[in-house]
């Protein structure tokens, strides 16, 4: 763990000033990474194209760009390396690596997947999900007369922004010049916080569907779902079998019914447990291992709404709260972000959620914290069935109460009047 390791800061630092004067690039260290070049020295011109860059995981913590640059460069001239920094000041284990050349991305993973960086230690590098588009959704709906105002108006807030699309019903697709800035500015453009025009806000910010993303396969998102669970599985244990699988990938776990929602820090730690969890047993049951969708057909953007579990499934805690306040009468559940902020020990941004339901008074429950929106959602909706499952059980041992309690005492008066008869 990265807690127990003892980092001589000075030494990092002497190391790291060593790599620049020596390679001429640039190193910066911004929300929670380190940034080596991007771009290199006497570069110009925009930053490389799509499949320029590949993720490289299982890297020791206590391993830095002097270690790691001798070993990419190998094979091309790196334009950006971006390592992931804890407060600690370990990395976590994985960086992204962008290329100047398509063919210099390719002969990386061919080359230096398995190549040991220490001994015990080998790389394993694969191509990057290079996801540059966003969709977000403002309200009131924006004028497409106004396009060029809107980037300028963005512009404000978040960083490369390359061009815009209009979608349906008050969306935009915001396409960036690399994902780094992408995933940045997803991070910064907080629904609720940001206003444009200082009338028009932002509602929802998601990953738009990027082309020819990961083949065709259904796996953009950040979440697996894990089902046929025993009840006395922990949570906790299924959350380390992914995070072994990932190479320390796992952000976050969560329990909701009969499933567990296992969150990675990024798309590629996902994909990688993903494949590694074929025929997978816990507590004598075969897990079921799927992706937890959340692509809305209709736009072709992702949305954080999860669609509705088709056939016999079980449908999850949203879809299970709004059902059950669709058939109380009580109106459709009510969510907003509560709170965001950075954890104090990984140094990522998390989310706090709360439901409303709109016929039941003082009925706003807020969820647990958690580094993905979607899973802090979930996390409300669980704690809202909790709270209808117990105020349920609460009024039918009140009801079972008064029922003996009347049934006893009309027994009592029968078994009185008999005894009054007689006498």
């Amino acid at each position: 763990m990265s807690s127990t390791l003892s980092l001589d800061q000075e030494d990092i630092a002497r190391r790291l000033l060593s790599l620049q004067d020596t390679t001429g690039y640039d190193i910066v260290q911004k929300h929670g990474q380190r940034i080596y070049g991007g771009p290199p020295p006497e570069w110009s011109g925009p930053p490389p194209d799509k499949g320029t860059e590949v993720y490289c995981y299982r890297i020791p913590r206590d391993c830095f760009e002097d270690e790691l640059v001798p070993v990419f460069s190998s094979v091309g001239r790196i334009y950006e390396l971006r390592l992931m920094i804890e407060f600690s000041g370990t990395n976590r284990s994985y960086c992204y690596v962008r290329y100047t050349k398509q063919e210099d991305a390719r002969e990386a993973i061919r080359k230096i997947t398995n190549h040991y960086i220490r001994p015990g230690y080998p790389l394993a590098v694969t191509r990057s999900v290079d996801n540059r588009k966003l969709c977000i959704k403002a309200w009131p709906p924006l004028d497409k007369e106004i396009e060029e105002d809107v980037v300028n108006e963005l512009g404000n807030v978040v960083e490369g922004i390359d061009r815009i699309k209009y979608q349906t019903r008050g969306w935009l697709e915001v396409e960036f010049s690399t994902h780094r800035l992408a995933a940045l500015a997803r991070r910064q453009l907080v629904p609720g916080n940001v206003v444009l025009f200082e009338s028009v806000e932002i509602k929802q910010v998601d990953w738009a569907d990027p082309e020819g993303g990961c083949d065709g396969q259904e796996s953009q998102g950040k979440i697996i779902s894990v089902r046929n669970l025993t009840s006395s599985t922990s949570h906790l244990r299924v959350g380390d079998m992914f995070n072994s699988l990932s190479g320390g990938q796992v952000n976050d776990v969560v329990r909701s019914g009969n499933m567990v929602l296992v969150t990675f820090y990024n798309q590629e730690g996902a994909k990688l447990a993903m494949d590694r969890s074929r025929d997978l047993e816990m507590d004598g049951n075969r897990l079921e291992v799927t992706w937890w969708s959340q692509k809305k057909l209709d736009r072709g953007c992702y949305n954080s709404q999860p669609r509705s579990v088709p056939g016999n499934q079980p449908a999850g805690p949203v879809e299970q709260l709004l059902a059950v306040c669709a058939g109380q009468g009580w109106g459709t559940p009510q969510y907003s972000l509560t709170g965001a902020r950075q954890d104090q020990v990984t140094g990522q941004q998390v989310y706090q959620c709360s439901v409303m339901v709109p016929g039941v008074p003082h009925s706003q429950v807020r969820g647990d914290w958690s580094g993905d929106r979607e899973v802090a959602r979930v996390s409300a909706a669980i704690r809202a069935m909790q709270g209808i499952v117990k105020a349920s059980s609460e009024l039918y041992t009140a009801h079972n109460s008064e029922l003996y309690t009347a049934h006893n005492s009309e027994l009592y008066t029968a078994h009185n009047s008999e005894l009054y008869t007689a006498h």
